[in-house]
């Protein structure tokens, strides 16, 4: 029988604790200068009055402001832009209430993937449920070999889109309420907590989904078969959600339709469409080796 380790600690405190402790980003991104490391040191270097003195070492450099810190000023704005109308007589609302409504088979197919075959599903995605259970941009950084010297644009532009697409999702949340699984079927037990906020939509889904079809924009004309390997990625940190026994599947299929509706928003922002070019232009280079 496969089992978590620690769910609890390692999912809130390694997962949001990181999210904290590696400048707001379970990145694992060398950021700040010498790399942000911290070394055991308990004394500085200090000889005395006149014989060590300080140097000039240039301004912060840009390259080493942490993509999910240098979002922030940015993320108000294109917030006003793209936030739901979360009515429940709008359409949005409407359009995912159906997913619910037209679910085939009840509560036990929509929680068929935490139900059936429980052992062998957590044998093999338990430890990156785990991984990705507060924030999972690192496996886009991983999947395109990203780096924060050579494409600082394009983790800005993840991370850009990683949180207002988080926002948008929590407005959703909050306007269903749907309760979590374990709130349903008892017995299910989940492999991690169940966080403290709504089901539907999944977020990881709308957040996943969201970040790939934006990526898909910009590594199309670079790599074009690069565009499967982010979809299915964004699936599967979407299906994670379901075999740890968090999220039902329409809370997965939720996510990913406003991830379609949301992504047509996001390229018309300004902010949004210069880092799509500078992206382009990163993995232009990065593909040419230079």
């Amino acid at each position: 029988m496969f089992i978590l380790p620690g769910s609890h600690g390692n999912s809130h405190g390694n997962s949001h604790g990181n999210s904290h402790g590696n400048s707001h980003g379970n990145s694992g991104l060398a950021m700040a200068p010498a790399g942000g490391i911290t070394l055991p040191v308990a004394l500085p270097i200090y000889l005395g009055e006149g014989e060590l003195m300080p140097i000039e070492p240039g301004k912060f450099k840009d390259t080493e402001v942490h993509p999910d810190l240098w979002i922030l000023p940015h993320l108000p704005r294109l917030l006003s832009k793209v936030m739901p109308d979360t009515d429940e007589k709008g359409k949005g609302y409407l359009k995912l209430q159906k997913i619910i409504d037209d679910h085939q088979g009840g509560i036990e197919t929509d929680l068929a993937r935490a139900l059936n075959a429980r052992d062998a599903n957590l044998a093999t995605f338990g430890a990156e449920a785990v991984d990705q259970s507060g924030d999972f941009k690192h496996y886009f950084h991983a999947l395109l070999s990203l780096n924060p010297r050579d494409h600082k644009h394009t983790m800005r532009l993840i991370s850009l889109v990683y949180a207002a697409s988080g926002v948008v999702g929590m407005a959703w949340k909050l306007a269903f309420m749907r309760e979590r699984p374990a709130q349903v079927w008892p017995g299910l037990f989940p492999a991690l907590p169940t966080p403290p906020h709504p089901s539907f939509p999944s977020n990881h889904s709308l957040q996943a989904y969201t970040v790939a079809e934006i990526l898909i924009k910009v590594i199309a004309a670079v790599h074009p078969n690069a565009t499967p390997y982010l979809r299915e990625l964004a699936t599967r940190i979407a299906l994670n959600r379901e075999y740890v026994g968090i999220h039902f599947a329409t809370d997965t299929e939720a996510g990913k339709c406003i991830a379609s509706d949301l992504k047509l928003q996001l390229v018309k922002d300004d902010t949004v469409k210069e880092l799509i070019d500078l992206a382009l232009g990163e993995l232009t280079l990065s593909a040419k080796g230079l």
